[in-house]
């Protein structure tokens, strides 16, 4: 029978001890708070190999490696002067730390973790020639899952250049291009929400999208919201076609002013513009194009504790309108790149299937 220990006994913990106004964007060290990434400071309290468990909020659960010189915020857990393999570690909690932290976070608000919970939490202590050699096994798959998301994300990368290089900034409008409204060259419109009071509109039907789903990439999937024929019916509501480009006028974060398609037919609540399909502008030339705005759009954004986009804004954005057959040359490029990218994430889901399964094998309970 494998041995088990609390990290008490291999390993030491200890928070940061400043709050979030350390921080210094030109600062020289990693600065981790309870974000998943860090910002940056001109002090380290830390320089070793750690471990970094987020000790409130949205990310808690989450596990994060570092090797070298970091500083750490007040809530933030850094596990430290660790008396084993570092990475069999970070892979043990990594396949089993958030589940546990779901038993054991307090807090309704803002949930959080105590010490205690690190402190005696049990890991299977192996000697260290296994752990190493599950460690380098977990490296090797991690490693490839990283490679297939630096390809996808350069993908995206060569997609905004050629924009760029064929028809410039679209807000700037460098290449002088004939400047339209957005309502000039397409229908905009909105959805909205049943009323919640009336069981009969939710249960499983169409799909309802709001922009508390993640909403920064090409396509929305899937919600766990859906409306009834009857609600569609009833509260008349627009079934949007697959294509159309969805733009977030609500939502905190960076939510706001991010676009994406629809995958397939849909409703919509009122946070969403819906930008159909039309002979007068190509839609994969718009969605980059907004894509490339969204600084800009996001800086139009309205209201008092938090600036929102609304319909008039969004039909009222200026759209560069360069010849079709230009827009549909780029098209056909990024057609291509999307096919790639395709590839590229069914082999990325395929290595993620791959590394969880061997955690789970590596550390089953």
């Amino acid at each position: 029978m494998v041995e088990k220990v609390k990290l008490s006994e291999i390993l030491k913990v200890k928070t940061g001890k400043y709050d979030a106004n350390h921080e210094d964007k030109n600062g020289e060290y990693d600065f981790f708070t309870c974000a998943l990434k860090p910002c940056k400071t001109n002090t380290f309290s830390f320089d070793d190999e750690v471990i970094i468990l987020p000790g409130n909020g949205a990310n808690v659960g989450q596990v994060i490696y570092h090797n070298g010189k970091l500083e750490a915020y007040q809530r933030t857990y850094v596990l430290h002067e660790i008396k084993c393999n570092v990475k069999y570690l970070y892979y043990i909690l990594k396949s089993n730390w958030k589940k546990h932290t779901l038993k054991n976070e307090v807090g309704s608000a803002t949930n959080y973790i105590k010490l205690a919970h690190i402190t005696d939490f049990k890991i299977p202590f192996l000697d260290l020639n296994q752990q190493n050699q599950i460690a380098k096994t977990l490296d090797k798959v991690n490693e490839l899952i990283e490679l297939r998301k630096e390809s996808i994300t350069k993908l995206d990368t060569l997609a905004k250049s050629i924009f760029i290089d064929m028809f410039g900034d679209p807000v700037s409008n460098p290449k002088k291009w004939k400047i339209k409204k957005l309502k000039q060259l397409t229908d905009v419109k909105t959805g909205k929400t049943p009323s919640r009071d009336e069981l009969l509109y939710w249960e499983n039907g169409t799909e309802l999208w709001a922009t508390t789903t993640e909403v920064n990439k090409r396509f929305i999937f899937d919600t766990q919201e859906k409306v009834t024929k009857y609600a569609v019916e009833k509260c008349k509501l627009t079934v949007y076609p697959e294509n159309t480009i969805l733009i977030a006028m609500y939502g905190q974060g960076k939510t706001r002013g991010n676009v994406v398609l629809l995958k397939a037919k849909s409703t919509i609540n009122q946070a969403f513009g819906a930008i159909l399909s039309s002979e007068n502008i190509h839609q994969e030339f718009l969605l980059s194009l907004l894509k490339n705005s969204y600084s800009h759009i996001r800086s139009l954004g309205r209201g008092g504790n938090q600036e929102n986009l609304n319909l008039d804004i969004v039909k009222n954005l200026d759209i560069i309108n360069p010849p079709l057959d230009l827009q549909n040359k780029f098209s056909k490029i990024i057609e291509k790149i999307e096919e790639q990218k395709t590839l590229y994430t069914q082999e990325l889901e395929k290595l993620q299937n791959n590394f969880d399964a061997l955690l789970q094998k590596s550390f089953q309970e």
